[in-house]
């Protein structure tokens, strides 16, 4: 069973003051309602620390007030707090009640007379190891008691030590520690860490050198490593680095003098810890310490970065990779801001997607809001990100060229969630060099690709929009719209110009009439999406004068319930990629020929008016097809292109379909799908590496002989096809055939079916 959670409480009420009793009453009931053990000591009292107890916790609030430096036991146990401290890297948390920091550690006031009176009858020894305790207490960050404040502090330092708790038992922390303790201890390592923005490299980092740090005879922690770089340039930081090293307050080291004999001669003697924090460059990291080779016998390099290349070109055998927080421990650190207040907790852990700071930061922000104001100042804070996340997020994108740049605004705007060669297929086609912007993305930690899916931060999708909202007051001023009111008002107003490329718009509650030259502006827009996010929601969006055009740089036109019957007869779609328009009231496409040259997607099922597809016999590179439901159509012998790129074809519930193309020469064919064209009596060949055919309640009565050369087919469904009336032999020869589906064929000799279902 896990031990649970504790946390050191220190004071030295000797005086019984009341202030100060309620004090800590508010503390412990903190820590309580946290969920952890507190572990009281009143120094004053005890003759000797318990070690053992002081072993449970690596957290520890030590209240000092005026009767602190009264007693020789509580600065002899301060003494060994603070060697204990130094030796198990445990946290201190000083709160100065109703003294200053000055009072305790500068020995001013009431304070100096208690001490001058104390060390006049005790060992100088022992006096100068009370004078570095203070010291060393001196140089930790605390909090100051000021009246009335006694609850505000209390849950302050509470949820200060609760962090800092959960940072030292972080999974990440801990992974890290195994492994690094698996090397040999006389073994050269460079060690990295990587993960994106936020992630808590630097805290890991830090926390690590405070428990290794013993253990080596020169310590450097460099922090901000590229922007110190670019502050000071590589010469000065290499020189900062050697002077610590040698402990020479100024050194400088030419480019000559770094050669790896002669850096081993130089730290043969010493065993060295050194840090590198938020490397984006590995030349630079080389450059700064002198290269890598030299290191051996014990010395030890720790590199941050954002990217895992650029560790594993500093020679990082295994890169650690920093993991987001688990649900638990997002719960876990929202509750240190937002203790009972589970709606906005869920809220809060759903758009911090597991980043610690962007956490802490909203956390923090939130729970200074009333209570019935903390989802609408959470939702202002997700539309303008604050400070502290923008600058650690700008020190990735900053580092981008334009490609990537532009590809991270589409995938913040548009397209996360969706598959990546969905998405691929799309920028390529807007002349990205979309894959490799990809994998650069991935490799600065700014997105990841799960189960073939473009997945984005929620932090990082929100300072990405705020990016492209700064682009102009003005909606129509912006590159890409995707608010369902910035929308509205550009295409209500007519107002759209040239410096729009991409409109995704949930048009669910929308209820407008639209001009019919409202994109004849948009000269540039190339991403077209029209959607309705609330299932079965009418089209409420009005084209009575009709629609005069679109623009011709479109790569993508998705637009659910279509009203009108046709496409606009201006519009050249020499450049579509991808039309998707189910639910639509069009009978046909346009009148004439188009060049769609380019069209790789099209989808208009459900059309329940289309008659007409004809115009698709002119897309030659057609991969796939989906005109399920569309009523009407009862011929498209003509329409599918007779070309080997057809990958798919949807014609389910064509209920009045008649008849299919020659089918032989779609060598790229692997799906086709007419379950539920009723009409639909004979089926002549087959596309030759079919490897999903669909025929259920079709009127069939029969299949070609040619079934047998499908040797690619996994599934065959035949299901309800009542007139269907034999098998041909050839199917028990499909060797590849996992599924064949006859149930409901009730004119299907049970002779034939018997010995085709033994046969395979």
């Amino acid at each position: 069973m896990a031990q649970p959670e504790c946390v050191s409480v220190f004071s030295c009420n000797d005086s019984h003051d009341v202030d100060e009793t309620q004090f800590m009453e508010a503390i412990l009931k903190e820590l309580h309602e946290r969920g952890i053990t507190p572990l009281t000591y009143n120094l004053s009292g005890r003759e000797n620390l318990n070690v053992e107890m002081l072993n449970r916790s690596s957290v520890g609030i030590m209240v000092f007030s005026n009767s602190y430096v009264c007693s020789k036991q509580s600065l002899d146990h301060l003494v060994a707090i603070m060697e204990h401290w130094k030796a198990k890297d445990i946290v201190i948390i000083p709160i100065y009640f109703k003294v200053t920091l000055q009072h305790i550690c500068g020995l001013k006031g009431m304070s100096e007379a208690a001490f001058l009176h104390l060390q006049s009858s005790v060992q100088e020894d022992r006096v100068q190891k009370w004078k570095m305790a203070l010291a060393e207490i001196e140089s930790i960050d605390g909090h100051e008691w000021t009246k009335g404040t006694e609850v505000m502090l209390a849950e302050e330092v509470v949820r200060n030590a609760c962090l800092r708790l959960y940072s030292k038992n972080s999974k990440n922390l801990v992974r890290i520690l195994a492994l690094l303790n698996q090397s040999h201890p006389s073994d050269a390592e460079i060690v990295g860490i990587w993960g994106m923005a936020g992630i808590g490299k630097t805290s890991i980092a830090r926390e690590i050198f405070g428990i290794l740090a013993p253990q080596y005879d020169m310590c450097y922690f460099l922090q901000d490593f590229d922007l110190t770089c670019q502050t000071k340039g590589l010469r000065q930081m290499r020189d900062d680095l050697f002077s610590k090293i040698f402990g020479e307050e100024k050194l400088s080291i030419g480019a000559s003098d770094i050669k790896t004999s002669f850096m081993r001669d130089w730290f043969q003697e010493k065993t060295i810890l050194l840090v590198l924090d938020d490397v984006s460059n590995a030349r630079d990291a080389e450059a700064v310490v002198g290269g890598f080779c030299w290191f051996s016998h014990g010395h030890r390099i720790i590199l941050t970065s954002r990217r895992k290349q650029v560790l594993v070109q500093c020679r990082v055998k295994e890169p650690y990779e920093i993991q987001k927080l688990c649900e638990f421990e997002s719960s876990r650190l929202c509750k240190q801001y937002l203790n009972g207040e589970n709606v906005v907790i869920s809220e809060l852990m759903s758009c911090s997607s597991g980043i610690p700071l962007a956490l802490n930061v909203l956390g923090s922000s939130v729970s200074k809001q009333h209570r019935s104001n903390m989802k609408e100042h959470l939702q202002s804070l997700r539309r303008n990100p604050p400070t502290q996340i923008q600058d650690e997020f700008q020190k990735s994108f900053g580092g981008l060229d334009e490609n990537e740049k532009n590809i991270f605004l589409d995938l913040a705007c548009f397209f996360t969630g969706e598959n990546k060669d969905h998405v691929v297929q799309l920028l390529d086609a807007c002349g990205f060099l979309t894959y490799l912007g990809i994998c650069d993305l991935i490799d600065e930690s700014l997105i990841s690709v799960v189960d073939d899916k473009i997945e984005m931060p929620v932090p990082f999708q929100d300072i990405g929009r705020f990016i492209v909202h700064e682009e102009g007051e003005d909606p129509c001023e912006r590159s890409r719209l995707w608010d369902s009111k910035d929308i509205a008002n550009v295409l209500t107003r007519n107002s759209g110009t040239e410096a729009i490329e991409g409109i995704f718009l949930d048009a669910s509650d929308l209820n407008y009439e639209l001009s019919p030259t409202m994109f004849s502006k948009m000269y540039r827009l190339r991403l077209l999406k029209l959607y309705f996010s609330t299932p079965g929601n009418q089209c409420k969006l009005s084209l009575s004068q009709g629609l005069y055009t679109l623009p011709d740089e479109l790569r993508l036109l998705h637009w659910e319930n279509y009203p009108l019957e046709c496409l606009p007869q201006k519009f050249n779609p020499e450049n579509l990629v991808e039309v998707n328009m189910p639910y639509s009231n069009m009978e046909k496409l346009w009148e004439g020929k188009k060049n769609l040259e380019k069209l790789k997607r099209i989808k208009l099922s459900h059309s329940r008016n289309l008659t007409d597809v004809m115009v698709l016999s002119e897309a030659l590179n057609l991969e796939h097809i989906d005109l399920e439901g569309c009523i009407s159509l009862v011929d498209v012998s003509t329409s599918i292109p007779s070309c080997g790129k057809l990958v798919s074809l949807n014609l389910k519930d064509c209920s009045q379909l008649q008849s299919l193309p020659a089918m032989f020469g779609l060598i790229s064919l692997k799906l086709l799908r007419m379950s539920g064209c009723s009409e639909f009596e004979e089926i002549q060949d087959f596309a030759p590496n079919l490897k999903e055919l669909y025929l259920a309640g079709t009127a069939i009565k029969e299949l070609p002989l040619s079934i047998e050369n499908l040797t690619e087919l996994i599934t065959l469904d035949l299901e309800n096809c009542t007139r269907l009336q034999k098998l041909p032999n050839g199917i028990s020869n499909l060797r590849s055939m996992v599924e064949l589906k006859l149930s409901g064929c009730t004119s299907l000799d049970p002779r034939s079916m018997e010995a085709t279902l033994d046969d395979t």
